[in-house]
């Protein structure tokens, strides 16, 4: 059986419809050169779509409501005191800022910006260091000196240490460039679990041959 191929020259495809292939078909019916209904938008040509309306028509009614765009159908959000403009209607009538505050369960009227008391994590200003701001100013100061090089170890230093373990005194003198790992075993030095429990570490109970290996050192 021979199959017709399309209208279209230069369109090798098979006829779908009306002598069309059917990618030149649905264009043909949406620039209304096929016969048949057309769109019921005044003065629009093409063919229908869908609802009586063109492709074009039928998107824009169903995303404003109406087949024309029109200026004064911005809609403005329904969050008081907002006056950010939308151009389509959601489940709230809120604008895109206040979709996603009532997304993450933020108050909708909170004011703008995430410092001091708007913060989630606010703890009502207290810092675990008096003059916080002060601390970090000079800590930049006494990285920069030491060219970030950890005086302890000789690694990279990205923190500081107070020589007298004060969290009050934030003077020059009393800070040193360290890094994460010096700085923690300064402030609460490592205990291995075998000392906690025998008095002694793993290597040494091995020594005193109470076992031969790691393995047979029993935890509990």
């Amino acid at each position: 059986m021979k199959t017709r191929k399309c209208s279209i020259d230069g369109c090798e495809r098979r006829t779908s419809a009306k002598g069309f292939c059917q990618s030149h078909y649905i264009k043909a019916k949406r620039l209304g050169e096929i016969p048949g209904p057309k769109c019921k938008v005044e003065n629009c040509n093409k063919g229908t779509y869908g609802k009586g309306f063109c492709h074009n028509h039928h998107e824009l009614n169903r995303r404003n409501g109406s087949p024309t765009y029109k200026k004064d159908m911005l809609i403005k959000c329904s969050v008081p005191e907002c006056n950010r403009l939308m151009t389509g209607r959601n489940r709230f009538d809120f604008c895109k800022f206040h979709v996603h505050r009532r997304y993450v369960s933020i108050e909708l009227n909170r004011p703008f910006g995430n410092k001091s008391e708007l913060n989630p994590n606010w703890k009502g200003g207290i810092a675990e260091y008096p003059d916080h701001s002060l601390m970090k100013r000079i800590r930049k100061e006494v990285l920069k000196e030491a060219n970030n090089i950890c005086q302890f170890c000789g690694g990279y230093a990205n923190e500081i240490h107070h020589k007298d373990q004060s969290k009050d005194n934030h003077s020059k003198d009393n800070f040193i460039a360290c890094c994460h790992k010096c700085n923690s075993q300064i402030r609460k030095p490592y205990t291995s679990k075998y000392k906690r429990l025998y008095g002694y570490t793993a290597k040494k109970l091995i020594e005193m041959k109470i076992f031969k290996n790691y393995y047979e050192i029993p935890i509990y």
